[in-house]
């Protein structure tokens, strides 16, 4: 009888002609056990079969059939073919059809599991990169507290020139009015001062002449040196100006050059995060997609399996039912058996909640930005528009 059932379940051609009428012999003595050996091949060969996605349980209740029929007139085949028949069967279903379910539910269990990798790999992704945005956020109050002590200077020394022009405003004034006074003395006299006195004699006229022009004489030699000294304080005024005024223009241009790089830093800042964030979302979307993909067939591969099994189960009952002293009623409590497939329940993971996106709350260029990054910059130290690549108008 085993070289029988090996037949059927191999299909092979054996080359002894005595084996192959022997097995005939058989077959058409017991059609019951033939339809039994071909569903038994049917399922073999399902189990090597290229298409995984095929379900065994059509064959499997085709078996059950074929059992249940068999069962319920057991006394025409002979108790030793019966027994060779179920060692057989039992043989195939312990060491090929069973083993064929659990490694599959193993391979199932692992694709789902692979998706907990999956997963945390984006969950990585969005970490390295906020770590990435955190180094460059810890530079930004560097950045400020720089470009703020730069502004502040700046501030000092605009006042410096403001001060040092109004003093140069009156410079100027005063050294017109000295100058003007100068020059309206510094003249020959009229001839009226030249006239002489009722009585005077020409001694004492003379003497009276001479003091009058020495002291007009003194007068435009004071109001010359004063016009001088007025004019040389107003050009070392003018000087000092132009001078602070360089220094002030030198400070605005550190200053801009300072809140460039910061301005460029924020953007940077702003366009790791929003980097980080499409990555983040693209893998997230990845992943569920593909899961969600894997899981319906999953779900219906392990439907597939737990049908196997109690139909694995329910032949095993039958089998031994069908050696049994009570056949028919033990065959009936195998119809009512619960059968459990716990071990064949696939643990689904559960997917994490996908975290929101962090972008940059002010941005270079915006109002915000300005109220934010430049709050303590004096009022005569103002910015300069923004330049870098982020900037919005």
């Amino acid at each position: 009888m085993n070289v029988v059932l090996a037949s059927f379940l191999l299909t092979l051609v054996w080359p002894t002609r005595c084996l192959l009428l022997r097995q005939d012999a058989q077959r058409d003595l017991h059609p019951k056990l033939a339809s039994l050996l071909a569903a038994l091949n049917q399922t073999a060969r399902l189990k090597l079969g290229s298409d995984r996605s095929r379900s065994a349980a059509p064959y499997l209740r085709n078996l059950e059939a074929t059992l249940l029929a068999m069962a319920q007139n057991t006394s025409q085949i002979p108790a030793q073919l019966l027994h060779g028949v179920k060692d057989d069967v039992m043989t195939m279903v312990a060491n090929e059809l069973k083993p064929r379910i659990l490694t599959e539910h193993r391979q199932i269990q692992s694709q789902i599991a692979e998706f907990s990798g999956l997963f945390a790999k984006c969950e990585g992704v969005r970490g390295d990169g906020l770590n990435e945005s955190y180094l460059k956020q810890e530079a930004l109050p560097v950045l400020i507290a720089n470009h703020e002590a730069c502004r502040k200077q700046e501030s000092l020394l605009q006042d410096r020139l403001e001060a040092c022009r109004t003093a140069l405003q009156s410079s100027r004034l005063v050294d017109a009015s000295t100058c003007e006074s100068a020059r309206l003395l510094d003249r020959i006299p009229e001839m009226s001062v030249c006239s002489t006195l009722n009585g005077e004699s020409a001694e004492a006229y003379h003497r009276r002449m001479l003091e009058v022009f020495q002291d007009r004489l003194k007068s435009i030699r004071i109001r010359r040196l004063l016009c001088e000294n007025t004019t040389g304080a107003l050009h070392l005024q003018e000087s000092a100006c132009d001078t602070q005024d360089q220094e002030v223009k030198h400070q605005r241009q550190s200053c801009n050059l300072m809140q460039r790089q910061l301005d460029s830093a924020a953007c940077d800042l702003s366009l790791s995060m929003n980097t980080t964030c499409s990555k983040y979302q693209a893998c997230r979307s990845q992943a569920t997609l593909s899961y969600d993909l894997v899981r319906n067939t999953v779900k219906a591969r392990e439907s597939n399996l737990h049908d196997e099994w109690k139909a694995l189960q329910h032949i095993e009952c039958i089998l031994e039912a069908m050696v049994g002293s009570d056949i028919m009623r033990a065959a009936q409590d195998c119809g009512r058996a619960i059968y459990s497939v716990a071990h064949l329940v696939v643990n689904y993971i559960t997917m994490p909640s996908c975290q929101p996106c962090e972008d940059l709350a002010e941005v270079p260029g915006t109002s915000d930005y300005n109220a934010t990054v430049f709050a303590g910059i004096p009022a005569n130290a103002p910015v300069a528009e923004c330049a870098a690549s982020c900037c919005l108008a």
